[in-house]
């Protein structure tokens, strides 16, 4: 993520979250921009914002989330589930019936 995306995504946290960004200075803003940018330098912009959307959606908090949390989100959503306890033992008993 670029820091032009960046700042686009904390446009959208500040549109969500007004009360948490009201004292913000621009000094302060610059290098927030470049800790989001630094932060998921690896990820894609899309995949960063459908987290973000996501935390939007279900967070009952009026602050913004920190990267930290943006990041668990953005894993639970990029990492495939793994199998139920349940599931594997349907498949051990389905490899035994064999």
């Amino acid at each position: 993520m670029t820091s032009k995306e960046a700042n686009n995504i904390l446009a959208i946290l500040k549109a969500a979250y007004p009360a948490g960004y009201q004292k913000v200075t621009e000094p302060d803003l610059i290098v927030t921009v470049k800790l989001w940018a630094k932060t998921f330098k690896d990820w894609k912009y899309s995949d960063v914002e459908n987290a973000v959307g996501a935390i939007i959606a279900t967070r009952k908090s009026d602050f913004p989330p920190s990267p930290g949390v943006v990041m668990d989100q953005l894993i639970k959503n990029t990492t495939p589930p793994e199998m139920t306890e349940m599931e594997a033992w349907q498949l051990v008993f389905k490899a035994i019936k064999n």
